[in-house]
């Protein structure tokens, strides 16, 4: 419904799915092929704050706990991310940036 607030959600997963496989050359690959969101109207502050929170969300996320056959590593990154971006959390914080970003 509103570009606004629906690219700086995708700010922030497309941020917590890099954070989560930044030792591994996936999210390199990802980036061969898909262009993300290219609305560009948030400004650097909002992209901060967007990282920020995608960042958060990936170094929080516990460990595997019913995991059957999860090898060292492994874990519910993509999951945690798109849980987050579907949350009532992130649309608050998206909402209220808008807000700010618009005045109104």
């Amino acid at each position: 419904e509103n570009p606004w607030i629906d690219a700086f959600k995708d700010q922030v997963f497309f941020n917590c799915l890099r954070e989560s496989y930044s030792d591994r050359k996936v999210f390199e690959i990802i980036e061969k092929y898909d262009a993300f969101n290219p609305y560009d109207g948030l400004d650097s502050e909002n992209i901060i704050l967007a990282k920020k929170l995608g960042e958060e969300i990936s170094k929080n996320i516990p460990p595997p706990i019913m995991c059957d056959g999860c090898k060292g590593g492994q874990n519910y990154f993509m999951a945690t991310c798109l849980h987050y971006y579907a949350s009532k959390e992130l649309d608050s914080i998206a909402k209220a940036e808008y807000k700010k970003f618009t005045g109104k």
